[in-house]
């Protein structure tokens, strides 16, 4: 490739063509990557283009509208981000990967494939299962939590346990519940320990109150010890129709902050923070309304112990009121998969949005949908199966302004689906997410999600522990490995971004890659002349596949990208060959500030090697312990 390659590509429409789209779940080949960089020196500070901004900046670029969130109907069309249809002149990339693949925000042309990805379930799933007296049939995530735990360097998970057929304790009260929140700890994320604590004798269970649906969560920000660990349980006790908010200095104490939010709520309501925002999102589930079934209203607050008096959307809208939930996430029409045995007579029918979780990582939120494709609760009984089979897989959302989704095209394909082939599967039905989302454990995202079968041999005819057997398993997944833009074998493709610029000492710049002949060019936008020495000729070519490659230059800069930094920058990237045999995937790129190729970025729910929750350390990570 020349550099006036690169400029002619400058002259393809300003829209992302994404070229076909493959349930590919594999990477894996190892090539020749050919990193460089070109930039522009146009002079364009990171903030300029942004003066006439009315509302809010935000951290990438994009402005906020003064009245943030919006308020919108209920609704089953597909979701578009107005931030994809108007994306910033300059987007800034100093926080965190660069995830390109995901939507069209990064893009501005491509003929690349772009490939969504599902996780992995590990072989030796299901990882926690029920085989203490106290747990009953249930060891699953409700959505509770999974967390990396630095004092012990285990990752901690919070779970439901306990149901109808639990065994009482020695000790317990005549009253006592027999379900609750039981904690578990793995150093490998594979084999689970269940240490006995003090809370209810002789168990590993924290919390021991009745629930339908709570979110355990790490708060790196909280400056107040007592308050680092905190949960949002959906408790039998308010009717499942509020909050309890507790905390917690160690995850195994917990303490009642708010017995019983003002704002009402039904089961399966979820929490989670927004750091990018600096704000607690509740997400509420709205019920079966709205004619789009089960849905989720949106509430925010900069505390999760304050503002929670909401009142909830009434049926016929037009739900405007200062205190009223917004309207924010349902399924629609793209979730349509298996044709149903019998006709849908009312919304409730159609695919509905059963759970959201969702937490930040790298640069962006990531929602976890767990889509409930079939219900058969009542007398309708319009799925396959038997009665109270729940078909829930967990499908992945991105958002790039915390309010606003965009999910991939149909056919959709789940990032954790179900195993129907043997109704002895341990996720033969009801797969949902675990609050926290997923762990970055090296080179893989750990996720873990909850179960469900009915044994064979079940005679019961109503809803209870009895009737099922709920675990936990494991997906894994490449890290930052959602999405790829692909050049299949014998191809080679052309993506170029829109104008970047990012604020700091970011002097290195690395990608996830896996394939051949990867080269980039960045664009001056005005005149399309490169910046030396950062040319496809002085790229030193790269033979892996990793998740993260540092690109070196023949002939260095002094001083890397660095005085790049506060400038616009359009980076384009060439790979795959006519020669090749292999395909070529790339995943993300980011500027670092030095050789271990920290990112800055968020890290869902931590993992081995970050501080607080963030990549600040890179590859460099075991020296800094």
């Amino acid at each position: 490739h020349k550099e006036t390659t690169v400029w002619a590509a400058k002259t393809l429409e300003s829209t992302v063509r994404w070229v076909g789209r493959s349930p590919t779940t594999t990477m894996g080949s190892i090539g020749v990557l050919h990193v460089c960089t070109l930039a522009s020196s146009m002079g364009l500070h990171s903030g300029a283009s942004f003066s006439h901004c009315t509302g809010t900046l935000t951290y990438n670029g994009i402005c906020e509208p003064p009245k943030f969130p919006p308020r919108q109907p209920y609704s089953r069309d597909v979701p578009h981000p107005p931030y994809l249809d108007n994306p910033p002149s300059v987007i800034n990339v100093t926080i965190g990967r660069q995830l390109l693949a995901i939507d069209s925000f990064l893009v501005e042309s491509s003929n690349a494939t772009q490939t969504f990805h599902s996780s992995t379930y590990h072989p030796e799933s299901p990882v926690v299962v029920p085989d203490k007296p106290w747990e009953g049939t249930f060891a699953m995530p409700f959505s509770g939590g999974a967390w990396w735990d630095d004092d012990r360097q285990s990752i901690a998970l919070w779970y439901r346990c306990g149901g109808d057929s639990a065994t009482p304790q020695a000790g317990d009260e005549p009253t006592s519940t027999t379900t609750g929140t039981c904690l578990a700890y793995s150093a490998d994320g594979l084999h689970f320990d269940k240490p006995m604590l003090d809370v209810r004798n002789g168990t590993n269970m924290v919390h021991p109150v009745a629930f339908d649906g709570n979110t355990v969560w790490l708060d790196h920000s909280e400056p107040n010890a007592s308050r680092r660990y905190k949960m949002a349980s959906v408790d039998a006790s308010n009717a499942y129709a509020a909050y309890t908010l507790l905390a917690s200095v160690d995850g195994i104490h917990w303490e009642v902050v708010i017995n019983r939010t003002a704002g009402h709520i039904q089961d399966c309501s979820r929490v989670f923070n927004n750091p990018f925002r600096n704000k607690w999102v509740f997400s509420v589930k709205t019920g079966i309304a709205y004619g789009v079934g089960r849905a989720r209203a949106y509430w925010e607050s900069i505390s999760l112990y304050n503002n929670t008096h909401w009142i909830l959307n009434s049926e016929d809208g037009p739900w405007n009121h200062t205190n009223e939930v917004y309207p924010w996430a349902w399924a629609d029409v793209a979730d349509e998969k298996d044709p149903q045995t019998k006709p849908r007579t009312n919304a409730s029918l159609y695919p509905q949005l059963y759970t959201l979780d969702a937490v930040a990582y790298e640069s962006v939120m990531i929602g976890l949908f767990s889509i409930l494709e079939c219900d058969n609760y009542g007398q309708t009984n319009p799925c396959p199966g038997p009665m109270y089979h729940e078909r829930n897989e967990v499908f992945v959302a991105f958002s790039r302004d915390g309010f606003h989704w965009s999910r991939p095209p149909a056919p959709r394909t789940p990032l954790a689906g179900l195993n129907e082939s043997n109704a002895t599967n341990w996720n033969w039905e009801d797969v949902q997410s675990t609050g926290g989302g997923f762990l970055v454990m090296g080179d893989q995202l750990f996720l873990y999600v909850s179960g469900r079968y009915i044994p064979t041999n079940s005679t019961c005819h109503e809803e209870g522990g009895h009737c099922q057997h709920d675990s936990t398993g494991l997906g894994t997944l490449r890290r930052d490995g959602f999405a790829s833009l692909d050049a299949e074998s014998g191809t080679s493709v052309t993506v170029i971004t829109r104008p970047l610029t990012w604020s700091g000492n970011g002097s290195y710049l690395f990608v996830n890659f896996a394939g051949a002949d990867l080269k980039i060019a960045v664009l001056n936008t005005s005149t399309g002349e490169p910046i030396l020495p950062f040319t496809f000729d002085n790229c030193v070519p790269i033979t892996t596949d990793r998740t993260r490659i540092e690109v070196l230059w023949k002939v260095p800069a002094p001083s890397g990208l660095s005085p790049l930094s506060g400038q616009a920058v359009r980076i384009a990237f060439s790979y795959g060959s006519h020669n090749s045999r292999i395909k070529s995937s790339l995943f993300s790129f980011w500027i670092s500030s030095s050789p271990c190729g920290e990112s800055r970025g968020y890290m869902a729910a931590g993992g081995p090697g970050f501080q607080n929750g963030v990549d600040i350390f890179g590859s460099c990570a075991r020296s800094h312990k």
